[in-house]
């Protein structure tokens, strides 16, 4: 799963880009870090089951950040549905 997101061109990274996707409709999954804080965890597992967003979860924070192409540990990140035409 984590390939998916390794591979893909329309992604976002970050707590506030994930839930204004999820909001939006846009999501396809959400990966989360199990070593980010607890708080950010619950967010994000309350965030998947509101929107019914597959959840996947990841290592760590640096796993997921290398995943997304940076070169900084990322506790979130979110892979957004195909646009039509695509």
């Amino acid at each position: 799963m984590l390939e998916d997101l390794v591979c893909a061109a329309n992604k976002v990274v970050g707590i506030k880009q994930v839930t204004r996707e999820a909001q939006n409709g846009q999501l396809l999954r959400i990966y989360a870090a199990m070593d980010a804080d607890l708080e950010i965890r619950q967010q994000i597992d309350k965030l998947a089951e509101s929107f019914q967003i597959e959840l996947v979860r990841v290592s760590t924070r640096k796993e997921l950040g290398e995943a997304c192409g940076i070169k900084v540990p990322a506790a979130c990140a979110g892979l957004l549905k195909e646009e039509e035409g695509q």
